[in-house]
């Protein structure tokens, strides 16, 4: 059964979810209907045309939530429902991150319901919200960091970290943080030993440094400033960019 208790978070959220009939809820919570109505007119129009209202750069989020309207008809229960889906998948990614510290199975259970059943997880999971599917993508690349630090040569979980990264950046600009966190663990990691470690070193170098960085930050910053050519130069700035993220973040820089 060991191969299994990785899923039961994850499925025990599921089960109670559906104890709230959340396909019998057609209405958006929250200010959702912001990223409902992008999700829709892609599922329509194959075109990618944000709400003047959704702040976050919710590409992924959006594209999901379309390819369910897609297959299913669109209504706020069936976005709901794929929003349901991408939280059990995060408690899924949460719990490997944890089996990576080597965390004991009931503790492990505990961290992952905590999470699954706190108020704000679960009312967010059952919206149409981005919070959700950023916290997906961040789990995920913090996963394959880790597994990056635990192993020194692994390139290819430093590579799917910089895309989950790009994904998280895609869906929430605050994903900026991942990168900036793992180029400082970076740095730690190549702190001379202290007497006491020297014993305990890892007998794999890492990678140079040069080689880490620029695996970290090329696809991100190609991630960024894709976006940003493609929201300024084709699709267009929306009337919250402008006047509220833009806005509130001088604002606050001033103060």
């Amino acid at each position: 059964m060991d191969k299994y208790a990785k899923y039961a978070a994850a499925f025990i959220f599921l089960l109670f979810a559906a104890t709230l009939s959340p396909w019998g809820y057609d209405f958006p919570l929250n200010d959702d209907w912001a990223y409902a109505l992008a999700a829709r007119a892609l599922a329509a129009t194959g075109r990618i045309t944000l709400s003047d209202w959704g702040a976050s750069t919710q590409l992924p989020h959006i594209i999901t939530g379309a390819l369910f309207a897609k297959t299913f008809g669109f209504s706020f229960s069936i976005l709901r429902a794929a929003n349901l889906l991408v939280a059990a998948a995060a408690l899924f990614v949460f719990v490997k991150i944890l089996d990576e510290f080597e965390i004991g199975p009931y503790e492990k259970m505990a961290a992952a319901l905590t999470l699954a059943f706190s108020p704000l997880y679960l009312v967010l999971a059952n919206s149409f919200m981005t919070d959700i599917h950023y916290l997906f993508w961040m789990l995920l690349a913090v996963y394959f960091y880790v597994r990056r630090l635990k192993e020194p040569g692994n390139g290819k979980a430093l590579f799917l970290a910089a895309a989950c990264s790009s994904a998280a950046y895609l869906t929430r600009q605050l994903a900026v943080a991942l990168p900036l966190a793992f180029t400082l663990a970076l740095f730690f990691e190549r702190r001379p030993a202290t007497p006491a470690a020297k014993g305990r070193e890892k007998t794999q170098p890492p990678p140079p440094l040069w080689r880490d960085l620029a695996a970290v930050w090329v696809p991100f910053a190609a991630a960024m400033g894709g976006y940003y050519f493609w929201f300024t130069r084709i699709h267009g700035p929306t009337w919250v960019s402008e006047n509220y993220v833009t806005g509130s973040t001088l604002a606050h820089l001033s103060k």
